[in-house]
């Protein structure tokens, strides 16, 4: 650009420095100005959809798109104002008012505590109990707790409701299962904690709010104590809820692993009573108060002051302090209430052995706040019920004692200021019920007997209550009137639930922490844009019912009736069975892309709203036809992106825009299934999306949360393009390009994108293959190389053959090498990969390209006989964007005729087979004296010889096959008349002979003698590694092998004459990317002991007596030769390593008792010592062979991977 015309730029009121033909955009990018954008991507031209990135020009009051609008000498711009970004704002808010979906589930916006429901689901189904937790201890301390207890908003917000089965998934069961599954566990999770902050809080009450806000407030590095009135902690979870619900032992178990952060608890300590906010005020920096509600009320009618009346809460609380259960049998007993509280009294009265349990409630069951599953169980139990029934007097006998309640019948009237209806009562309709005990379970109420304590000696406000006398608070923060006092729970709220308490906790220990950190209590940039289709409209039966299959619940096992004469735990809790079959009924609501969705950052960014544009919207079925890539459109900002990079980069055109105007949409062309298109599934359009609208149709649930990334090189073809991998844990969740030296648009295809699941179901551990009964069992790695050692030791050294496969790093393969050479002593190293290249001349080269940007300069591309699309298709994406941007033409020169480089090419040229074509041309260029003899000496001994000989042949007599002349002559002058020409041919495409043609077409047509003219693709990654490094016969022959498959049959002749008795196959599984399967299986059985290193159980490893499992590239690091040439280096992940291939060849060598210090520049030694490039002869060659039989880079990771693209068309 430097070499460009400059201009002068007014930027913000400085003058820069612009240069003829930037756009504003890209200007105000290299001066490091941030301008938002949905739309633009450096690898498409510009297209001003969003029109979020505009900025003002020369103080027009017309905003201008800085993507499309190109400088001019002079320009002024403005890219920052009130003005500009209240119209970026109004951008974004057209667009959501057109945008039906969900950021998050409504399991999720419905949980007081926020806890990530479906993220936590889906590690579930991926077997990731731990991160479960983890996911779920984000923002709720007691999962195993919730999962017993939980009244469970999030169920009854759960879209599932609104399927066939009309039930929710059991979010409770799920969360029960997994955190008591972690809690079983030899190492139970335990969050990481900041560094100390050295300052201290003290918590008054160890109920659930006061736990979860020392659990929160210990993460961020507070240390934290806590006072407790009682004897124990869990406030009303102990002393409220029943062990038949909620087990101590349960309880104990969370709490300990609060306690085990940091956390003291300080025991029957009670503020206000035998401890004075004097003796804490100097010892603390901050205080919250989490004192719970702990008063319960009776019934409030004549009569309830009577002997054996009692508050619900106290009853239960009474029993559990004195650790005394009364005995009611023979009793009758009234339950007065309809909520948690009232179950618990009624089903423990049942417990204690009562003949008869009434539950008293004033309206109806519809109206009771109770769990659900709580009314059902009771109902089993035996309880019976009085709906619309009020007391209205409790009669007592001659002593005191209640005998009996009298009561009234209501009827529902209108609706009071809770929204249910209120019930009124009937004239005429008392009746009157003998009865032994009533428990009032209609509320509870705040004691805070600590008010003037605190007043006495606080010298930072007035601690104060509210009208109800609970705590007053500010409601966003949670900081009562004295400024280092926070307060949560029943005290501030009056009685809730549990999980709102967490909820609180957690809110009180960030305002504290922020106090205590002198930040401001509410974040300013707190604000999160959230999308939601309530939004829009309410959520019915109608949109869901044909959208998911039926499913049927899984029901919680239960104890059975007649064994609840205990308090023991009625539900049993799922089997791990149970649980994965329950994730399945979650229907994912929430958007995979929360955390990487473009629209949404940019919209909290600009405080944007959903509603302000209100009315019509478009509600589009999900289309998931294709196997890997799913839309929806509901999602889509219609940017075209996706339509735009599918055209001018990949050239597959499947994708368009359907309709016009509000009516529009994406959709694969002519609206068919992807896979009847010309997609080529590279993924691009999931890359670069903005939004969730086009993601990874996984095979397992999407994971909306946060993960870690790793940079790794691409172990397909050999290209060798750098990719990132989202994880969570060592399970690989998604992958796309980075910005690597030779994919430096960050492009990727379908291999690395859609391979990545692959590396979840892999083998972890030796398995020992029993051939008698197929048994294949586990066993350590020291066995395995024991086995390993005792083999090799009785067996002749030169009884021992190696095979290394080209996905093989250096490193590994160099190893392999001096195990077999050094240790072993056996020459016989040797790799299936290679048989197909047998005889092939001059594939091996060092061609010197560093980046595909070299292909900038190319005004023509030839492609021989290659389907880059299929074989290396980042390279065919440089290619084909390069005829876009560029005008560089392509010449496509194939036998395929269905080839879908025809469609980008153009000129195609179709032939019957390339060694004729090339035979061919080669004797065009001599027959017309096209050839520089300079340049044919340079590079050849014998240039007379073989031109003489050629010329001795009849014009046009050498011409092969049915070539057709006029293309022959198209074919070269293109290339001879081309200021500069990129050939590009596969391995595959090249026998022994083409490939001898090849070499004398390059020297003939002089592209030999300039740098950068050709590249010879390779099937695997480290293919040019395996030359180099690894296999010394097969060095660019100079002679011509008429019959190369002398070579490949001379091999298994070896094999089968029992000269070989140990087989070593490192990451090749040749049985099973062979149409020989038979023979090859023949001749491998003839050996004694066969060894397989994969990463899963191969066709091969079938046939093996050890199947080691292989590692991945990024758990041991290490470096490939790309097909350029160039030295790949990527990255070593210690925290992701499940296996070290390399560590285990290194612990094998040691067994044979040798010094051996492995350093990795014995790589480039032993690259540098096999290296050379040699002057050659041009050789004649009149015949033509054939020599494949591998498929798929005898990579049975490729073959799994190509299959499923075929099964998919």
């Amino acid at each position: 650009m430097g070499e460009e015309k400059k201009l002068n730029v007014i930027l913000n009121g400085k003058r820069v420095d612009g240069f003829e033909g930037e756009t504003v955009y890209e200007l105000c990018e290299r001066y490091g100005i941030f301008i938002p954008t949905l739309c633009h991507d450096k690898r498409l031209h510009p297209y001003s959809s969003c029109f979020v990135c505009v900025v003002e020009i020369d103080c027009n009051s017309t905003l201008q798109p800085s993507c499309s609008t190109y400088i001019y000498d002079g320009i002024s711009i403005v890219s920052n104002s009130n003005f500009i970004l209240n119209a970026r704002k109004d951008a974004l808010e057209l667009l959501l008012s057109n945008h039906y979906a969900d950021c998050v589930a409504p399991c999720k916006t419905s949980c007081p505590a926020g806890v990530d429901v479906q993220g936590y689901i889906s590690m579930i189904e991926k077997g990731l109990f731990k991160e479960a937790v983890e996911v779920i201890k984000e923002t709720n301390p007691f999962p195993s707790v919730c999962g017993r207890v939980c009244v469970r908003p999030c169920e009854l917000s759960c879209r599932r409701n609104f399927t066939e089965d009309k039930q929710p998934v059991g979010i409770d069961y799920l969360k029960r299962f997994v955190s008591d599954f972690d809690l079983a566990s030899d190492f139970p999770y335990t969050p990481e904690l900041k560094a100390s902050t050295h300052k201290k809080v003290a918590i008054i009450g160890a109920g659930p709010a006061g736990l979860s806000a020392s659990f929160f407030l210990r993460k961020e590095g507070h240390e934290v104590d806590i006072y407790e009135a009682e004897s124990y902690a869990g406030g009303w979870l102990r002393y409220g809820i029943p062990e038949y619900r909620l087990p101590n032992d349960i309880l104990d178990l969370e709490i300990s692993q609060i306690l085990k952060l940091g956390v003291t608890i300080y025991y029957n300590k009670k503020l206000g009573d035998n401890i004075s906010f004097k003796d804490l005020n100097n010892q603390y920096d901050a205080f919250i108060t989490t004192i719970g509600s702990q008063k319960g009320t009776l019934i409030g009618c004549e009569g309830d002051d009577a002997i054996n009346v009692f508050s619900g809460i106290d009853f239960l609380k009474n029993m559990e302090k004195n650790q005394v259960k009364p005995n009611f049998k023979g009793k009758r007993v009234a339950v007065v209430g309809g909520g948690n509280t009232a179950m618990d009294c009624c089903r423990t009265s049942v417990r204690l052995g009562a003949d008869k349990v009434f539950v008293i409630y004033r309206r109806s069951e519809a109206e009771m706040p109770a769990n659900k599953i709580e009314i059902h169980e009771s109902k089993v139990e035996g309880i019976e019920y009085m709906f619309l029934t009020l007391p209205t007097k409790i009669n007592k006998d001659k002593h005191g004692n209640v005998n009996s309640i009298q009561c009234i019948k209501m009827e529902l009237g209108e609706a009071d200021i809770s929204g249910r209806r209120r019930p009124v009562p009937l004239e005429g309709s008392e009746f009157e019920i003998d009865i032994d005990y009533v428990f009032a379970a209609i509320g509870q109420k705040t004691d805070v007997n600590f008010l003037d304590d605190i007043n006495l000696y606080s010298d930072k406000g007035v601690f104060e209550l509210n009208k109800w006398n609970d705590i007053l608070v500010n409601n966003d923060t949670l900081q009562t009137s004295i400024i280092n006092i926070f307060a949560a729970g029943d005290a501030v709220t009056g009685p809730a639930t549990l999980i709102e308490a967490i909820g609180q906790g957690k809110r009180a220990a960030n305002s504290c922490s922020n106090y205590l950190l002198n930040k401001p209590l509410i974040n300013a940039d707190s604000y999160e844009f959230i999308s939601s289709k309530d939004n829009f409209k309410k959520q019915s039966f109608s949109e869901y019912e044909s959208m998911y299959e039926f499913q049927e619940r899984e029901e919680m096992p239960l104890l059975a009736k007649d064994k609840r004469n205990n308090f023991d735990e009625v539900e049993l809790g799922y089997s791990k069975a149970k649980a994965l079959k329950e994730v399945n009924r979650c229907i994912e609501c929430g958007c995979s892309e929360y955390y990487n969705c473009k629209l949404k950052d940019l919209s909290t960014e600009l405080k944007s709203t959903q509603k302000k544009y209100k009315g019509e919207f478009k509600n589009y079925s999900i289309d998931d036809r294709d196997n890997f890539i799913h839309f929806d459109s509901n999602k889509c900002i219609l940017c075209a992106k996706c339509v735009r990079i599918c055209k001018e980069v990949v050239g597959a055109n499947a994708l368009n825009i359907v309709n016009r105007g509000f009516s529009s949409f994406i959709s694969p062309s002519m609206q068919l299934p992807l896979f009847e298109t010309d997609c080529e599934h590279c993924g691009l359009c999931i890359d670069i999306c903005p939004t969730g609208a086009i993601i990874e149709n996984t095979p397992f649930k999407v994971a909306p949360i946060k993960t870690e990334k790793l940079n790794t090189i691409c172990y397909y073809c050999g290209l060798g393009c750098e990719i990132t991998i989202h994880y969570k844990n060592k399970y690989a969740l998604k992958a796309e390009g980075s910005r690597g030296y030779i994919n430096y648009s960050s492009n990727i295809c379908k291999y690395p994108k859609f391979s990545y699941v692959n590396i979840n179901n892999r083998i972890t551990k030796p398995l020992l293959n029993n051939k008698t009964t197929g048994e294949l069992k586990e066993i350590s790695f020291e066995e395995a190389n024991n086995i390993i050692y005792s083999r090799i030791i009785n067996t002749k050294s030169s009884q021992n053959s190696f095979f290394g496969g080209a996905r093989l790093s250096n490193e590994q393969l160099f190893l392999i090498k001096y195990f077999a050479k050094n240790i072993v002593k056996t020459n016989s190293l040797d790799s299936f990969y290679l048989w197909d290249q047998a005889g092939k001349h001059n594939l091996y080269c060092d061609y010197k390209i560093a980046e595909l940007s070299f292909l900038n300069d190319v005004d023509c591309f030839v492609i021989l006989n290659t389907p880059l699309n299929e074989e290396t298709p980042v390279l065919g994406y440089e290619i084909f964007n390069k005829k876009i941007q560029n005008g560089s033409n392509i010449i496509n020169v194939t036998t395929n005729r269905p080839c879908l480089m025809r469609k980008k090419a153009d000129i195609n040229i179709e032939i019957n087979n390339l060694y004729s074509f090339l035979h061919n041309a080669i004797q065009f260029i001599v027959n017309n004296n096209l050839y520089d003899q300079n340049i044919v000496s340079k590079y050849s001994n014998n240039s007379t010889d073989f031109i003489k000989a050629l010329k001795g042949i009849e014009q046009n007599e050498g011409l092969k096959s049915q070539d057709n002349f006029e293309d022959i002559e198209l074919f070269v002058n293109n290339i001879l008349n081309s200021k500069k020409v990129f050939i590009i041919c596969s391995e595959d495409s090249l026998t022994a002979q083409t490939s001898i043609l090849f070499h004398n077409f390059l020297i003939l047509s002089g592209l030999i003698d300039k740098p950068k003219s050709h590249i010879i693709t390779k099937k695997k990654n480290n293919a040019n590694g395996l030359y180099s490094i690894f296999a010394e016969k097969l060095k660019p022959l100079n002679k011509n092998i008429k019959d190369a498959n002398d070579f490949i049959i001379n091999e298994i002749v070896q094999l089968n004459s029992n000269e070989i008795k140990n087989i070593f196959i490192y990451g090749e599984d040749p049985i099973g990317t062979t149409e020989q399967k038979e023979n090859l299986r023949k001749y491998l059985k003839s050996a004694e002991f066969i060894f397989v290193e994969d990463y899963q159980i191969t066709e091969t490893a079938l046939l093996a007596d050890i199947i080691m499992p292989a590692s991945y590239p990024f758990e041991t690091g290490g470096s490939y030769i790309n097909m350029f040439g160039s030295f790949q280096h990527f990255a070593k992940h210690d925290h992701l390593k499940t296996i070290d291939s390399l560590e285990n060849i290194i612990n094998l060598i040691k067994l044979f008792e040798v010094s051996f210090e492995f350093n990795k520049n014995h790589v480039l030694e032993e690259y540098l010592k096999n290296y050379n490039v040699e002057k050659t002869n041009l050789i004649l060659s009149f015949i033509d062979n054939s020599i494949n039989i591998f498929k798929f880079g005898v990579d049975n990771q490729e073959m799994i991977i190509k299959k499923n693209f075929i099964i998919n068309v």
